[in-house]
């Protein structure tokens, strides 16, 4: 590589997932200290809780954890559209 132009970017550490987050059910409800679901709220992406069942690995094959941002965003719009 002799020709430019070049390109860098500064890689440093980044937040990735909470492993103790907000408790949801599978709809992304977000719950109270009860266990219960209040109303209208949600949460999605790194914030979301219980994924990881107290252990956190990144030594998942095929796992993409920005993913659950898309991925959990996506399932949720639906069901809040009536599409699911």
């Amino acid at each position: 590589m002799k020709r430019g132009p070049f390109y860098g970017i500064k890689c440093t550490p980044w937040f990735p997932t909470t492993t103790g987050g907000v408790r949801c059910t599978e709809k992304m409800e977000v719950m109270n200290d009860s266990n219960e679901v209040i109303e209208g709220l949600y949460c999605l992406g790194s914030m979301v809780g219980d994924m990881y069942c107290n252990c956190y690995s990144t030594h998942f094959p095929g796992h993409n954890l920005g993913a659950t941002c898309l991925t959990f965003g996506y399932l949720t719009g639906r069901q809040l559209a009536g599409a699911e």
